[in-house]
């Protein structure tokens, strides 16, 4: 599926997550890595402490977890390779948790580093907790009516850090630096879907906060 097609979380769903991971959830750092800093779920896997510089705010992509389960020198593209500002939500998890240079940033439940499966079954985990929240229906602790989006995904994390960038005025060339695409083009369809979405939103408020002729 092409970057564009994906969606940003909506507002329930964000606050939703964080209930749920700040609940001490072992996906809570992989998860904001991916909400306040962008990075593809590939990234964090390969994020070592080392590339978390604390004195002066900023997180280095350089490096990304490959199909075969190996991590690779590179990013997924040249323009993978970028520098991220750390926020402060994040910057604050991130010290918590710290560990030796060389000890990688996002680990499972074993203390290992994540691969393609363990990232699969901690956001099945998280999307049925964020369900449990919100009231699904259990049977023998089984889901039976889910009350989540069924086009929910981990990776719309990283596409509602490009709309918040959108949202908070940056320019469209630094967000797709910040993204690490390599085609602006990919930036511009967030961009554009986001502030479609956006229109949407406030004409449907707008008819709603209308007087009712009787």
């Amino acid at each position: 599926m092409s970057e564009h097609r994906r969606r940003a979380l909506t507002q329930g769903e964000r606050e939703t997550l964080l209930r749920v991971i700040n609940r001490g959830h072992r996906g809570r750092l992989f998860c904001l890595l991916m909400l306040y800093a962008g990075l593809r779920n590939g990234e964090c896997a390969a994020l070592k402490w080392a590339d978390v510089d604390f004195d002066h705010n900023l997180i280095h992509v350089n490096k990304a977890l490959k199909a075969d389960g190996t991590i690779q020198p590179f990013t997924k593209t040249n323009a993978g390779m970028r520098t991220v500002p750390l926020q402060h939500v994040l910057k604050d998890a991130l010290w918590e948790s710290r560990g030796e240079p060389t000890q990688y940033v996002c680990t499972n439940l074993l203390g290992n580093r994540y691969t393609k499966k363990t990232i699969h079954d901690m956001w099945d985990n998280i999307k049925r907790l964020m369900d449990i929240e919100l009231g699904a229906t259990l049977y023998r602790n089984k889901i039976i009516e889910s009350r989540i989006s069924h086009d929910l995904k981990l990776y719309n994390l990283r596409h509602t850090f490009c709309t918040d960038l959108q949202s908070a005025g940056v320019p469209i060339n630094v967000a797709r630096e910040l993204m690490g695409h390599s085609d602006i083009s990919v930036t511009a369809k967030i961009y554009t879907h986001h502030s479609r979405v956006a229109r949407s939103e406030e004409h449907t408020s707008e008819l709603q906060s209308q007087p009712t002729i009787s």
